[in-house]
């Protein structure tokens, strides 16, 4: 018996790149008659055949001159309107279904090419929900514990600065690898793949006590301090951290970590932007910074202006900063 096979081919999107204009323009003529030929269906009303220096490709608009990447307006406006809507709905204990809260925490991975970090942000709700789902089932109502407000908020800062990435990342000049264990901490600063420093410590007994997340911001925090001359006698200006607790990584990141810092650090001087620590001050921007070497960990909108004052006062400082290229 004759059977007759029909093998149907669908290409989403084609995109062709290159530095001259006029070249481009006749591959890509090229490219659509080519694939006219192998019987091709192409879509002229959806296509862009003109060269263009901004490309609109899955809701983000890609600037080609600059190697940039933003959210476009349109797909901005909708996921903060989700996000408000969201953010309300937890405030005043309104009932949500499970299916609502997985369609949010799926669209931060549309957006994780500018935002990196992206699905990490909605940790705290991606938990409650697959919790529920769990116990009661895909299409039950749920209402939303309160402590995932810090997250959405965060997430609404970040997309309405809509600040560009770009597509060029520089790689960090050395890396810190830090452990934390209920018997010690250990760190090894390394450079061009090799052991450059090495540090490790018993914990005290009330150190002993802590969460592993505190013990590994704690192990990262001291491995900072004990690297710093070798990272300035080794000209290093970018450090990446690994540890094997991305949670205190992040945290760091997303600067949730500044009360437990505060404690656990114990500096003798200290100017958070939170007051009720025994702090020095609370507007560090407002003291003078010459007379001593900063630590600083600021929120990601300050960053501009602390590299203004330390260029300002002409000193030295430490920077913990989440490496995210083209945000600044």
């Amino acid at each position: 018996m004759k059977t007759e096979i029909r093998i149907k081919n669908f290409v989403d999107d084609i995109i062709l790149l290159h530095k001259n204009k006029m070249f481009l323009k006749k591959i890509t003529q090229k490219v659509i008659e080519t694939l006219k030929y192998f019987g091709f269906t192409i879509n002229t009303e959806q296509s862009e055949t003109e060269p263009k220096q901004t490309e609109i490709f899955l809701g983000l608009e890609q600037n080609l001159n600059n190697a940039t990447v933003k959210t476009k307006p349109k797909m901005r406006i909708l996921f903060l309107h989700d996000l408000y809507n969201m953010r309300r709905w937890i405030k005043t204990g309104t009932e949500i279904t499970v299916k609502q809260t997985a369609q949010l925490t799926g669209k931060p991975n549309k957006l994780s090419l500018q935002f990196q970090e992206a699905s990490l942000f909605m940790n705290a709700i991606d938990h409650q929900k697959t919790q529920a789902a769990r116990l009661r089932g895909w299409f039950t109502t749920i209402i939303m514990n309160k402590t995932a407000i810090s997250d959405i908020n965060y997430q609404i800062i970040k997309l309405r600065a809509n600040i560009p990435i770009q597509f060029i990342q520089i790689p960090p000049q050395a890396t810190m690898a830090t452990d934390a264990a209920p018997g010690g901490q250990g760190q090894i600063l390394e450079k061009e793949l090799e052991m450059i420093a090495i540090a490790h410590t018993t914990w005290k007994l009330r150190q002993a006590k802590l969460t592993s997340d505190n013990m590994e911001i704690k192990a990262i925090t001291q491995g900072l301090r004990s690297f710093s001359k070798v990272s300035k006698n080794s000209r290093i200006q970018s450090l990446q951290i690994r540890s094997d607790i991305n949670t205190a990584v992040f945290d760091i990141i997303k600067w949730s970590t500044i009360s437990t810092l505060i404690k656990e650090i114990q500096y003798p001087r200290f100017m958070p932007t939170i007051r009720g620590h025994g702090e020095l001050a609370v507007d560090a921007l407002k003291q003078l910074w010459k007379k001593e070497f900063p630590w600083i960990h600021p929120p990601f909108r300050l960053l501009p202006a602390v590299l203004k004052k330390i260029r300002e006062e002409q000193i030295e400082a430490m920077i913990i900063v989440p490496l995210w290229p083209g945000q600044i």
